[in-house]
């Protein structure tokens, strides 16, 4: 589940080589999206419809219409309480979860600390290790 304040920025653009670009517009599940607006998907586990159409100068358009599925975010300590839960299950080993508790654990003390400004923890199913992407202050 995503946390209650979730928003993303979609950037969209268009390019026109011959006529110059003219106009682009953007709709998000039916309703008029404005290109670089934050757009809440606090929650949201279903796909989002996103369709861009665009026209040039000459007056030729386009449109493309792609599918986008939210990916979930886990506080810190939803990441932890997950570690725990598959441990109890059976589903990862004790020293699998110790690790990951350690890192997770080390994670957080930086945010407090301040020494790391965003962190970003996920587990990486195909090598059973914990992914940490931090941007430091």
């Amino acid at each position: 589940m995503l946390p209650s304040a979730a928003t993303v920025v979609l950037s969209v653009y268009a390019e026109d080589g011959h006529s110059g670009q003219g106009s682009i517009q953007a709709w998000v599940d039916g309703a008029r999206y404005a290109p670089g607006s934050p757009l809440n998907i606090a929650g949201r586990t279903q796909p989002l419809e996103l369709r861009i159409a665009a026209a040039d100068q000459a007056g030729n358009t386009a449109s493309k219409l792609m599918t986008l599925q939210p990916s979930p975010v886990y506080t810190l300590q939803g990441l932890e309480q997950i570690v725990t839960e598959t441990n109890a299950a059976g589903l990862i080993q004790d020293t699998l979860a110790a690790q990951l508790q350690y890192r997770l654990t080390i994670i957080g003390m930086l945010l407090e600390q301040g020494t790391v400004q965003t962190a970003v923890a996920y587990l990486d199913s195909s090598s059973g290790s914990l992914r940490v992407y931090a941007l430091y202050a």
